[in-house]
């Protein structure tokens, strides 16, 4: 379990992540961004590929990296967040 601010708005949130179930080369993350408004968590989904695989947080460009595959060739994927408003 990995806490940090993913989606750069102040707030605490949370990933879960698992290694991948072959070689054990790539971990899975599943991250859970905070709603102030709920009270709640809700699960984050990447910009591009099907989840956060090998996930890291940039926090100088405000965005998250992760790896997705494009026919077979891996490739990097930025998500990217507005400020949220309070």
């Amino acid at each position: 379990m990995q806490f940090d601010d993913f989606n750069f708005d102040g707030d605490k949130d949370f990933a879960i992540w698992q290694l991948d179930d072959g070689m054990g080369t790539y971990h899975y993350y599943r991250v859970f961004i905070y709603q102030v408004k709920t009270g709640t968590f809700e699960e984050l989904q990447p910009d591009c590929g099907d989840g956060f695989v090998n996930l890291r947080v940039d926090k100088k460009r405000k965005a998250l990296l992760s790896t997705y595959w494009e026919m077979n060739i891996p490739k990097q994927c930025i998500t990217r967040f507005t400020k949220r408003k309070t």
